[in-house]
């Protein structure tokens, strides 16, 4: 660790302070059906998309603003992302068990993972969520 007289160098760190926030989405299971909603600092990260498109990477999940029309999700009122088996698969990913939330007497909504916002090409960045 190199000091400039008094102070630290930083000159080559990457700061983190905007680029990682936790809680990412929170699932929520309704009578309709489970559902996604962003957090508003990812929807705010991510340009306040109104289609968003989602990849599967490992462990992670990539949420980008859309840029092909055949797998854009809407982002409907209050940041919601509708669709039950990506909401299932989201909450398998980050081992929400609602069977198990209802019978504790737990809300029936779960804010899990925690993101970085990573570039994905030249123009266009994504948040890689985790859930460990």
């Amino acid at each position: 660790m190199e000091t400039t007289d008094k102070f630290l160098d930083l000159s080559g760190a990457i700061s983190l302070s905007k680029s990682v926030a936790a809680k990412a989405i929170t699932i929520v299971n309704t009578k309709q059906g489970v559902r996604t909603r962003l957090s508003s600092q990812l929807w705010k990260d991510l340009g306040k998309p109104e289609q968003i498109e989602v990849f599967l990477l490992d462990d992670n999940v990539v949420i980008t603003e859309a840029h092909n029309p055949d797998n854009a999700l809407p982002v409907g009122d209050k940041r919601y992302i509708y669709g039950t088996e990506l909401a299932k698969k989201l909450a398998e990913l980050a081992g929400v068990d609602f069977k198990a939330r209802e019978s504790n007497g737990e809300p029936m909504s779960a804010p899990v993972g925690s993101y970085e916002m990573q570039p994905i090409s030249e123009e266009l960045n994504g948040a890689v969520i985790s859930f460990s």
